[in-house]
């Protein structure tokens, strides 16, 4: 079980270092100041990401220390699975929590294979895609005010 945790942390621990470093990156492509501190960060983390929120939390606070993000509220938003049919273009969601783990599993390591685990509830086609609920993506970020006086 230890061992387990210890892989889950390290997993969370490189998407918060991505989720950081996509953030700098755009702050430098728009040519905010490198001493300009962040206020937030928006992000949304699709339910069949497999991410532990706590341990990414964690990780952020973390690695955001003696940086520009350190103290910045990481406020994060969990986007449900929606998946669509190719066949009759039905779009449903399903709560991760209603999938059992192998399922999401293969969804999160094999998204195209996605046609193999689930069916069209409306026409029953396995002719099916992901359409959002897998990704972790930095949708915003706001910057502290400059305090003057």
């Amino acid at each position: 079980m230890e061992r387990k945790r210890r892989c889950h942390a390290l997993h969370e621990a490189s998407v918060a270092f991505s989720i950081l470093k996509a953030a700098e990156e755009v702050l430098e492509e728009h040519g905010v100041p490198s001493d300009a501190k962040v206020e937030a960060l928006e992000i949304e983390i699709g339910a069949l990401a497999l991410i532990d929120l706590e341990s990414l939390k964690f990780a952020l606070e973390v690695l955001s220390k003696g940086t520009r993000f350190e103290g910045a509220k990481f406020n994060i938003r969990i986007v449900t699975p929606r998946f669509r049919c190719k066949r009759c273009g039905y779009e449903w969601t399903v709560k991760a929590d209603d999938l059992d783990d192998e399922v999401k599993l293969f969804i999160h390591f094999a998204p195209d294979k996605v046609y193999e685990m689930l069916r069209c509830p409306r026409c029953g086609s396995r002719d099916i895609e992901v359409v959002e609920g897998t990704d972790v993506k930095l949708k915003s970020i706001r910057l502290a005010e400059e305090r003057k006086g």
